[in-house]
């Protein structure tokens, strides 16, 4: 069943101060089964909401399946002033669950755009830009409309062709709450849910207080089994306290004698400049003699 939102914002804008009501929540659900019969359910559940933004939610035992006995009625409590939502049970025990941070999400233009379809992965649900629906009087209050349309791809979720959910919210703006809300899914048939009886009185301050004869329990934490308690081992014995030794200082050794400086050795004399001697002459070279005429031979001799 669904529930309407006591805040126009979202429950994450955080608390609606100043502001108190009562009203009773009536959701009817509409589902036409495979035989071609129509199955009807009407709920009908308490709600308040006080000044500091504290909401109560009350809701009477629900019908299950057939054979099965009904669900408890359950009471659930929001104070975020005290940052807890509990679940009240009717065998006295409260789920407390923490509250999450207040203030509405900035807006990521990487996540405002839709996620690439990758090869292989089945396709994701898009819902179209929601829809202003104009501004109409209910339940004595002027609201603004929204439609929100979202377009399941075939195959999804068991559905052999395409559908199309419509979600529809109306919000009035002197209360700053839904009074209705509508949602048409063709799976799981038509529901809506409507504030009836809106009354703006101070709910008392015991509505949004945990009774004091409930156990309190909180959610998702794991039962932690005690630590065994260890047996007292046998204190060990003392150690007899030792005589401290006495200080001996060793003397001090007698630093080495510095070694003397050896002496300088003089500088050799600088040895005296010996003058140019200057090149022999050239000796001129011997004439040549003249060639002697050779004497002819005489004949007989």
């Amino acid at each position: 069943m669904g529930s309407v939102i006591m805040h126009c914002g979202g429950e994450a804008a955080g608390p609606v101060k100043g502001v108190p009501f009562t009203a009773q929540e009536i959701t009817e659900r509409r589902l036409v089964l495979p035989s071609g019969g129509v199955s009807r359910e009407t709920l009908t559940a308490q709600i308040s909401r006080d000044a500091l933004g504290r909401t109560r939610r009350e809701l009477p035992p629900m019908p299950a399946a057939p054979g099965q006995p009904p669900l408890p009625g359950l009471t659930m409590i929001s104070d975020p002033v005290a940052g807890y939502m509990y679940l009240l049970h009717p065998d006295k025990t409260a789920i407390r669950s923490r509250l999450p941070g207040g203030g509405q999400l900035p807006e990521h233009p990487a996540l405002a755009q839709p996620s690439p379809q990758l090869p292989g992965m089945p396709a994701m649900p898009h819902p179209e830009p929601p829809q202003e629906l104009g501004e109409r009087m209910i339940e004595g209050y002027l609201s603004k409309g929204t439609r929100v349309t979202t377009n399941i791809p075939a195959g999804m979720s068991g559905n052999p062709q395409a559908i199309k959910t419509v979600s529809e919210t109306w919000c009035a703006k002197g209360l700053n709450a839904v009074v209705q809300n509508s949602h048409s899914d063709p799976r799981v048939g038509d529901t809506l849910t409507r504030l009836k009886g809106i009354q703006e009185v101070h709910p008392p301050d015991h509505l949004f207080q945990v009774p004091h004869d409930y156990h309190i329990v909180d959610a998702l934490k794991p039962a932690v089994p005690p630590v065994p308690q260890m047996q007292n081992l046998p204190q060990q014995p003392q150690m007899p306290h030792m005589p401290q030794m006495p200080h001996v200082q060793a003397p001090a050794v007698p630093q080495a004698p510095q070694m003397p400086q050896a002496p300088q050795m003089p500088q050799a004399p600088q040895m005296p400049h010996i003058p140019h001697i200057p090149s022999a002459p050239q000796v001129p070279k011997a004439p040549q003699m003249p060639q002697v005429p050779k004497v002819p031979k005489i004949p007989g001799l």
